[in-house]
């Protein structure tokens, strides 16, 4: 049949690719959202359950950018560099905040942004060497 010209190894980053993008638009829109938007979310009432969201969401976004750019030879550096970009994302998201109505910036939001990141760079870093 026809030969493969993309390549399976690209094709997968593609499709991180487009997932990466797809959770950073996610994450705009939720930490844009009014906050009667999420209160309707019974499972946010549970006190600071919202800093677990924030890390997790941070997470996936890290774990993603990681695989999407991650070509078989990531460095710590390359790694602390996704790390520092994804949290960046998460303090701008924080200022993106004030324009909102009903919505604050919040220094722990901004904490639990960065552990997310990190959480999800480690999670990608244990399965890429679990993989070799």
């Amino acid at each position: 049949m026809g030969k493969d010209i993309i390549g399976k190894k690209n094709k997968e980053r593609i499709y991180y690719l487009i997932a990466a993008i797809i959770c950073s638009i996610g994450v705009f829109i939720l930490s844009t959202l009014p906050p009667q938007s999420l209160s309707t979310f019974e499972a946010f009432q549970f006190r600071h359950l919202d800093k677990i969201v924030h890390a997790s969401m941070y997470a996936v976004l890290a774990f993603l950018w990681f695989k999407t750019l991650n070509k078989g030879n990531f460095t710590r550096t390359q790694s602390g560099i996704i790390v520092i970009a994804v949290s960046l994302y998460g303090v701008l998201m924080e200022y993106a905040q004030l324009i909102v109505k009903g919505r604050s910036f919040e220094w722990e939001d901004i904490i639990s942004n960065a552990a997310g990141a990190i959480l999800g760079i480690v999670i990608a870093s244990i399965r890429k060497t679990s993989a070799a």
